[in-house]
C-alpha cells in the first residue's frame, strides 16, 4: 500500500515537473517571440535568411546535376550506337575497345554526377541536422537556465529583464557557429561548383575529343595511338578523395554535436532527478502523515462503531415513537377530512346564505335588524349597568352616612327621652322646663329632622327599588333577546343538519349537531398535543370541558351573552368597581372557561387558520 501511494506520489510530482517544463517551455516561446524586435534576433533572422540561401544553392547543385547526368546518358546511349560503315573491319575490334572504354569513361562521370549529387544532398542533410540541433542545444540550455532560474527564485513567473544578458550570450554562441557554418557551405559550395565545371569541362572536352577522334578515325586508320592517348587522360580518383575527405570532416563535426547535445540533456536530467528526490523526501513526510491519518481513522472508526450502537438503540426507540406517530397521524389525517368536510359544508352553507341574502326575505332583514338591536341593547345595557353601579355605590355611601346621622340623632332622642322620663318623676324639673321653652324647641327640631331623615331613608329606598326594576326589566329583556337568539341558534343548527346540495358531495356524513357544535366551538380538542389527545383524553381540565360540552356554550357563539346570563348578572351587579374609569376586560367571561376556548370558534377564517400544521 505504502509503495503504491509513494509511486503513485512521484508519478504526481513527475506529471507535474511535466506541466511545469512545459510551461516553462511555453513561457520560453513567448519570451523567444517577444524577442524578435532585439537585433541579436534581427542577426538570426539575417543567419537564418543566408542559410535558406545556401541550402537553395544545394538544391540548385543538384538539381544542375541531375540534368548533366541526362545529358551524359544521352551521350552514351549515342556512344552505343553501332559501328559506323567507314570503319575497316580490322579495325572494328580495337573501335569497339575504344567505344566500351568511351562509355566506361562516361558511365564513370556518370557516377561522378551521382556522386555529387548524393554528396550535395548529403551535405545540404549534414547542415540542416547541425542547425537542427544547434537550435535545440540552445533551447536545452534556456530550459536550463530557467530552471535554475526558478530554483533560486522560488517562482514560476519568467521575465525578460532576467534572461536578456544570459540569452544574448547564446545567442552569440549560436549566431558564431552559424558564421562557421556558413563558411563552410560557401567552401563545399564552391568545391562542388568546381568539380561539377570541371566534369562539365571534361564532358564537353570528351565530346570533342569524341568529334576529333571520329576526324582522325576517318583520316587515319591507325587508332591504337589515340586510344593509349584516350587511356591516361581519364583519372578520377583524385576527385573522390577529395569528396570523401570533406565528408568525413562533416560527420566529425556532427558527431560532436551530438555529443553536446547528449551532454545537455544530461543536465537538464539531472536537474529534473533533483527536484524529483526533493519531491521523494516530500512523499516520505506525507506517507508519515498518511499513517498517522490511519491511526485517527482507526480512532473514528471504533467510536463510530459506538455510535452505531447507541443509534441502533435510539432506532428501535423511535420505532415505537414512530407506530405511536402514525396512529396519531392516521387520526389527525381522519379529523383533517372531517373539518375538510365541515368547511365544505360551511362554504356551502355561506354560499347558500348569500344566494339567501341576495333574495332578502323578510324574516332575514329582521334577523338582521334583531342582530343589530341586539348589540345595541348590549352597548346600553353595559354603559347603564356601569352608570347605575355607580349610582348604588354613591347611594349606598350616602345612605351609610344618612343611617349613620339616625342612629345618632335615635341615640340622643333616646337619652333625650331618658331624661324626659326623669323629669316626670321630678315635678320641680319638669316645672323648670315647662317654664323654659327652649327645651321644647329643641325637641322639636329634632323629631323634625328626625321626620326629614326618615324621609329622605324612604325616597333612597325607593330609588334603590326603581334601579333593581330597572335592572330586573333589562335582564328579561335581555333574556328575550337571548331565547330568541337560540331559536335562530338552533334554526341555523338545523339548516346544517340538511344533507348538502349535489355540487358539493363530501367525502363522509356530516356529524351530529353535538359534534359539530364541539368542532366549531372547541378548536383546542385539535390543538392539543398527538400523545395527549391519544393517551389521556382526561387531560382537559374539567371546567373547560364543561363549559365546552354544555348546550348554552354551544348555543351562543357571541362572548357577550355570557355576561347577561341570569346567573351572572347578580354576580357581576355586585361587584366594585374603581370609581376613575370603567374595567370591561372580564367583561362577560366566566371564571372557569379560557379566553382562548371561548374566542377561536367565533371566525371561521381562524378555526381555518388553526388547523394541523
Amino acid at each position: 500500500m505504502q509503495n503504491r501511494l509513494a509511486s503513485l506520489g512521484i508519478e504526481k510530482e513527475e506529471l507535474q515537473l511535466l506541466v511545469e517544463a512545459n510551461s516553462s517551455i511555453a513561457a520560453l516561446q513567448d519570451q523567444l517571440d517577444r524577442l524578435i524586435k532585439n537585433p541579436m534576433m534581427s542577426q538570426l533572422q539575417d543567419s537564418n535568411k543566408q542559410i535558406q540561401e545556401f541550402l537553395g544553392t544545394f538544391q540548385q547543385f543538384i538539381e544542375a546535376c541531375s540534368r548533366m547526368k541526362v545529358t551524359v546518358q544521352n551521350e552514351i546511349l549515342r556512344v552505343k550506337n553501332p559501328c559506323p560503315k567507314f570503319v575497316p573491319k580490322s579495325s572494328r575490334k580495337s573501335y569497339s575497345t575504344v567505344c566500351q572504354l568511351r562509355i566506361q569513361t562516361l558511365q564513370c562521370l556518370l557516377n561522378t554526377m551521382e556522386y555529387l549529387q548524393e554528396q550535395a544532398q548529403v551535405y545540404r542533410n549534414l547542415f540542416e541536422d547541425l542547425l537542427k540541433k544547434d537550435r535545440l542545444t540552445f533551447e536545452e540550455k534556456c530550459l536550463q537556465d530557467v530552471l535554475l532560474c526558478r530554483d533560486q527564485t522560488y517562482s514560476f513567473s519568467v521575465r525578460d529583464e532576467d534572461f536578456n544578458k544570459l540569452w544574448r550570450y547564446r545567442l552569440t554562441e549560436l549566431l558564431d557557429k552559424r558564421n562557421v557554418y556558413m563558411k563552410k557551405m560557401q567552401t563545399i559550395w564552391e568545391k562542388l561548383w568546381a568539380n561539377m565545371s570541371y566534369f562539365t569541362n571534361e564532358l564537353s572536352a570528351e565530346v570533342r575529343e569524341h568529334e576529333s577522334f571520329k576526324e582522325q578515325l576517318q583520316a587515319k586508320v591507325g587508332l591504337d595511338q589515340i586510344l593509349g592517348g584516350e587511356l591516361q587522360r581519364r583519372s578520377t580518383m583524385q576527385l573522390r578523395e577529395e569528396n570523401s575527405n570533406m565528408c568525413e570532416e562533416l560527420k566529425c563535426l556532427q558527431v560532436q554535436n551530438d555529443s553536446e547535445l547528449r551532454e545537455e540533456r544530461s543536465r537538464r536530467c539531472s536537474m529534473l532527478q533533483e527536484e524529483v528526490q526533493g519531491a521523494a523526501f516530500d512523499t516520505q513526510q506525507l506517507l508519515l502523515k498518511l499513517q498517522q491519518a490511519e491511526d485517527k481513522v482507526r480512532l473514528m472508526n471504533a467510536e463510530k462503531q459506538q455510535l452505531e450502537k447507541d443509534q441502533l438503540q435510539v432506532h428501535g426507540r423511535l420505532s415505537s415513537h414512530k407506530e405511536a406517530t402514525q396512529l396519531l397521524q392516521t387520526e389527525l389525517q381522519d379529523s383533517r377530512a372531517q373539518v375538510q368536510d365541515q368547511d365544505n359544508t360551511i362554504q356551502t352553507l355561506r354560499n347558500q346564505l348569500k344566494e339567501a341574502q341576495k333574495n332578502a326575505s323578510p324574516s332575514a332583514e329582521e334577523l338582521e335588524h334583531l342582530r343589530s338591536k341586539l348589540l345595541r341593547a348590549d352597548l346600553e345595557l353595559s354603559s347603564a349597568s356601569e352608570q347605575h353601579q355607580k349610582e348604588i355605590q354613591k347611594f349606598k355611601v350616602l345612605l351609610n352616612t344618612k343611617e349613620e346621622s339616625v342612629r345618632k340623632l335615635k341615640e340622643l332622642l333616646r337619652k333625650s327621652q331618658q331624661h324626659g322620663e326623669e323629669s316626670i318623676l321630678q315635678g320641680e324639673d319638669l316645672h323648670a322646663r315647662l317654664t323654659n321653652p327652649k327645651g321644647l324647641n329643641i325637641r322639636t327640631s329634632i323629631a323634625a329632622e328626625k321626620a326629614k331623615l326618615e324621609e329622605e331613608v324612604q325616597q333612597l329606598q325607593l330609588k334603590i327599588s326603581e334601579l333593581e326594576s330597572q335592572v330586573s326589566c333589562q335582564a328579561a329583556e335581555l333574556s328575550k333577546w337571548k331565547s330568541r337568539a337560540i331559536k335562530l341558534k338552533a334554526k341555523t343548527k338545523h339548516e346544517l343538519d340538511k344533507p348538502g346540495s349535489p355540487c358539493t358531495p363530501t367525502k363522509r356524513g356530516l356529524c351530529s349537531t353535538t359534534e359539530s357544535s364541539h368542532l366549531l366551538s372547541s378548536p383546542k380538542r385539535f390543538l392539543l398535543p398527538s400523545r395527549e389527545v391519544l393517551d389521556s383524553p382526561s387531560n382537559v381540565p374539567l371546567s373547560s370541558r364543561k363549559v365546552l360540552d354544555s348546550p348554552k356554550s354551544s348555543a351562543l357563539d357571541s362572548p357577550k351573552s355570557r355576561f347577561f346570563d341570569v346567573g351572572g348578572t347578580s354576580d357581576l351587579l355586585s361587584r366594585t368597581f374603581p370609581k376613575q374609569f370603567f374595567d370591561n376586560s372580564n367583561l362577560g367571561l366566566p371564571q372557569a372557561v379560557d379566553k382562548n376556548d371561548e374566542w377561536w370558534p367565533r371566525s371561521p377564517k381562524q378555526e381555518d387558520m388553526c388547523k394541523t400544521q
